[in-house]
């Protein structure tokens, strides 16, 4: 007898099944012996056990539960990176509500979170691509302080991530020209976008932050990552072992599965992204590109403002009392207002203003000028005012604005033509403002000034958001959730699409598989198609919508009005987007629920464990 079992130990990692054999015959043994003592505290204390114990091969309800929940759990937390915080969310019970949050939505719907981490490398790497070649173009002209090794995945991330931040506070746009009750925070980070504009704009050096700056506020754990690989590997591994020798696998445990291969997805996604970051880098010498700054947060946080602003020539001794329609970049933006003045339109220059009303502006060029020179207020998206109201700070980013669009400007004019040309806003519509044409004119609306920036941001790389984002924003939770939703190009578009796919379709592969009743296993399949149909299906809804607006433009008036054909197709794809997602929701909830409530009614298979599998450690 102990000789048997002492060789069974010895031969414990090379026999393979016929270990397994010499392991259940010794696990017997000890069975029998707990039997047939079942109430002899003496013989427990005193009777000699063999050398070797196997664990024996099978399993309890309860073993499968908890492994499966640590699982679930462990993988979950550990795998998520998640963005620097706000400043009012970096204590430690904010921040652990903020991952709790996250970790709910991960353990609701995996794929989301694979979709967020997928973009968000994607737009690292993009960043990485685009400033090694402005690093390799500055180095050509001037000696810079920074490297290829500083510009690298780890870097890209954090800016990816929120790292970089800057002060707005001398130009903070006031309540009244943002026009939402949004909080502005005084302290913004840099969108991928911002910081690429800045490099090639020349500001490079200024962004590089020293990779051991970031390694110290990174709280990676590689025993920890190590620890929760080795459960996620041996959940991954007893469930293809049981597969592929034919025994079945409860539902938990493929949900499991599941969100096993979602991890494995986001550590390899993220193994470059710093983890748990509280503190960003906040550049405090931005003077060399504050009037860039300027312009990012006009743009971005200045909605009110943008809608009723035009911009003028500066005041010049020529101008001092009105502009030429030929000064202007567009006669046609403002075509009504000259078709009623005739071809020029009185300026009244206001020094340091407050608040500036019809035909009034700025000695830098920044007025205000209706499209109708009558008494009716103009309205825009719903908003009407008859004047415009700055405070200081909304006067110095003005002049910022106008003097980086000046300076700019010429700047490119010269490089295109070899010719410097100082007319500024009089020629500034025939222009491209950078090398590469990233700002599209300035009065796309109406001729007013929604600056709209980088329609294109690379010619070359297009990987990068295209939401016109310099400066991101602070959000809270729900928001910075949809936030990870940058739809760039037809790829992301297909991602969506097929990673709930790939959830469902997994799910789907226990279609034999016993439950506890019929009706189980009809909603469980219905769940599976439903999760995998619904986005594609959702976006065929919207194209179909979009094509019928747009026919409608082109159909008799009398047949049927465009506004209200819109409105009617508007009202039905609401009600139907509305009813998908709540049935995207319940499928999504079923099966959660399911894959716990079907431990009540497995077949004896789903207990059984190879002997072999018991000396990974495991929970």
């Amino acid at each position: 007898m102990n000789r048997r079992a002492i060789w069974a130990a010895a031969l414990m990692l090379l026999a393979g099944d016929g270990f397994a054999v010499e392991a259940d015959a010794g696990n017997t043994d000890v069975q029998a012996f707990f039997g047939a003592h079942q109430n002899d505290t003496e013989a427990f204390s005193t009777e000699i056990a063999p050398p070797w114990v196997p664990s024996p091969n099978s399993r309890g309800t309860i073993n499968i539960l908890w492994s499966c929940i640590v699982t679930l759990i462990a993988c979950v937390y550990t795998a998520l990176h998640l963005n620097i915080p706000a400043s009012n969310e970096r204590g430690t019970a904010r921040m652990l509500l903020r991952k709790a949050q996250w970790v709910v939505m991960t353990l609701m719907a995996p794929e989301i979170i694979l979709y967020v981490a997928l973009m968000q490398f994607i737009e690292a790497r993009a960043l990485m691509k685009g400033l090694r070649v402005v690093l390799k173009k500055e180095k050509a002209m001037r000696p810079i302080n920074a490297d290829e090794d500083m510009i690298n995945m780890k870097y890209c991330f954090f800016v990816v991530m929120g790292g970089l931040q800057v002060s707005i506070d001398d130009i903070y746009p006031s309540e009244y020209v943002r026009g939402t009750t949004v909080r502005v925070p005084h302290i913004v980070p840099l969108s991928t976008d911002g910081v690429m504009l800045l490099a090639e704009c020349g500001h490079l050096e200024a962004l590089v932050v020293p990779p051991a700056k970031i390694e110290d506020r990174s709280k990676a754990n590689i025993i920890q990552k190590a620890l929760v690989l080795t459960q996620v590997g041996w959940m991954a591994l007893q469930c293809i072992v049981k597969k592929a020798q034919g025994y079945p696998i409860s539902l938990l445990e493929i949900h499991t599965f599941v969100h096993v291969v979602c991890a494995v997805a986001l550590y390899t996604l993220w193994v470059e992204k710093p983890l748990d970051i509280r503190e960003p880098e906040i550049i405090t010498e931005t003077t060399a590109f504050e009037d860039i700054l300027a312009l990012m947060v006009q743009e971005q946080y200045c909605i009110l403002q943008n809608a009723s602003t035009i911009l003028f020539p500066p005041r010049t001794a020529e101008n001092e009392s009105q502009v030429f329609a030929a000064e202007l970049r567009d006669e046609e933006v403002v075509s009504m207002r000259f078709e009623q003045e005739g071809n020029a339109v009185r300026v009244i220059w206001k020094d340091d203003a407050s608040v500036l009303r019809d035909g009034e502006a700025l000695p830098c060029g920044f007025g205000y000028l209706k499209q109708l020179s009558d008494e009716e207020l103009e309205e825009y998206k719903g908003w009407t005012a008859d004047h415009i109201r700055l405070e200081a700070s909304d006067r110095l980013r003005a002049e910022r604005v106008v003097k980086h669009l000046l300076v700019t400007d010429s700047t490119v004019m010269h490089y295109k033509t070899g010719r410097t040309y100082n007319q500024g806003f009089a020629i500034l519509g025939h222009l491209y403002r950078y090398p590469h044409g990233d700002y599209r004119t300035a009065f796309s609306s109406g001729g007013h000034f929604t600056y709209r920036v980088a329609e294109n941001r690379f010619i070359n790389n297009r990987n990068l958001r295209s939401d016109d984002s310099y400066l991101d924003r602070v959000t809270h939770f729900f928001l910075d959730l949809v936030g990870g939703f940058a739809f760039t190009n037809a790829l992301h578009f297909l991602f969506v699409a097929l990673l709930p796919a790939l959830y469902g379709g997994i799910h789907l592969s226990a279609w034999n598989s016993v439950f506890p009743s019929h009706v189980e296993s009809i909603l469980w399949k219905a769940s599976c198609l439903i999760i995998m149909v619904t986005i594609p299906a959702v976006w065929v809804a919207l194209l179909v919508s979009l094509m019928s607006a747009l026919l409608a433009d082109h159909r008799e008036p009398s047949r049927v009005s465009g506004s209200t054909w819109w409105r009617r197709v508007f009202a039905i794809l609401k009600w139907y987007v509305l009813l998908s997602m709540v049935v995207y929701a319940s499928a999504r909830a079923f099966i959660i629920v399911e894959a716990f409530l079907s431990t009540r009614h497995m077949p004896y298979g789903v207990y059984y464990i190879p002997s072999w599998l018991q000396i990974f450690p495991h929970l």
